[in-house]
């Protein structure tokens, strides 16, 4: 049997094909197509040589359809990619220049860090490419994965600040963050702290990630996902700022009204990660006791008992709410046993 010749499938053939030129044309000597020029090859490729535009545009190409978790996580290794890339254009850029975030304490609150905006910062290469980041983050906020026609989506257009439809994507009705935007701004976070631990996020970065009012959640019943963006600060040793953004979400939970409060799931929180926190703040308040850094040692103190204290008020408060309103707490009498 001659096998089927589908528009879509042209369109990948030809996609794969541009793709392998451009990448022959930016990197003579690499012998591209001595390989089996697969999708995954190719935008390996790409994003290794930070043509970022043109890895957006063939995941687009490639992954549409029914692969709708694919997308979503190519689009995260691009966002990933890219923040690390800034990074290191800022690196290179500010050599010489230095600057202490005192919210870094994976091991010494002294140690020199940059910022991601320094001297010399405006009309930068760096600068250019936090820009791309930006404008390629604030495209896909208003975007979610299409799971009801993806297999109809054959169109090899790519998200742009102009023409922002494209496979696999539909428009958000709402103004907030998509949870695929936030998916990608927590890669991107990753990829920027991956690069350098105690670099100064962008406030723009990270601000989706902040509670917001009239939102029935712990941390939960919005696009972002504040306990994903947790995660990342504990793993790269950011406990301060992990512990900033765990206690910005209990305060919002408990000026909310108490009828909120009480709805499904209202009072959920990353309970495992919420343990890690406070232990990982402990532990390092300890070790810096053990190296005479009395300064470090105060500060992972002091929040070590903030978040107990915070999480103690949470608790009478989910209790208080329940005699109230006679509502049963949730998850067989644990208010926020709801954990993944």
């Amino acid at each position: 049997e001659l096998p089927v010749i589908t528009l879509q499938a042209l369109q990948q053939e030809s996609e794969l094909f541009t793709a392998s030129v451009l990448l022959l044309d930016h990197s003579p000597g690499l012998d591209i197509m001595m390989y089996e020029t697969t999708a995954e090859y190719i935008v390996e490729q790409l994003l290794g040589t930070q043509q970022f535009a043109a890895a957006v545009r063939i995941i687009h190409v490639m992954w549409n359809g029914q692969q709708q978790q694919q997308l979503g996580e190519k689009l995260e290794t691009v966002a990933y990619e890219l923040a690390s890339c800034c990074v290191g254009m800022q690196m290179d850029q500010e050599s010489e220049t230095v600057d202490t975030d005192p919210s870094s304490s994976s091991g010494n609150l002294g140690q020199m860090v940059l910022s991601y905006t320094g001297p010399g910062y405006l009309g930068s290469s760096a600068a250019a490419a936090w820009h791309k980041l930006r404008q390629l983050l604030e495209v896909y906020d208003r975007y979610s994965l299409d799971n009801t026609n993806g297999a109809a989506a054959v169109t090899a257009r790519a998200p742009t600040a102009s023409s922002p439809i494209a496979a696999g994507l539909k428009p958000s009705s709402s103004s907030s963050v998509t949870a695929l935007g936030g998916r990608m701004r927590v890669a991107a976070v990753d990829g920027a702290l991956s690069a350098l631990p105690g670099l100064h996020l962008p406030p723009w970065l990270t601000q989706p990630f902040q509670p917001r009012a009239g939102i029935p959640g712990g941390m939960a019943g919005s696009g972002p996902d504040p306990a994903a963006l947790l995660r990342v600060y504990i793993k790269h040793g950011r406990l301060i700022l992990a512990a900033e953004l765990l206690k910005s979400h209990l305060d919002a939970w408990q000026r909310q009204s108490p009828l909120l409060r009480v709805q499904p799931c209202a009072v959920w929180l990353p309970v495992r990660d919420m343990e890690l926190l406070h232990a990982s703040l402990v532990a390092g308040a300890q070790r810096a006791n053990a190296g005479r850094r009395v300064e470090e040692a105060e500060l992972l103190g002091v929040w070590s008992e903030v978040l107990q204290k915070g999480l103690d008020a949470h608790m009478k408060f989910v209790s208080s709410d329940g005699d109230k309103l006679g509502v049963e707490s949730v998850a067989g009498g644990s208010a926020i046993g709801m954990v993944y």
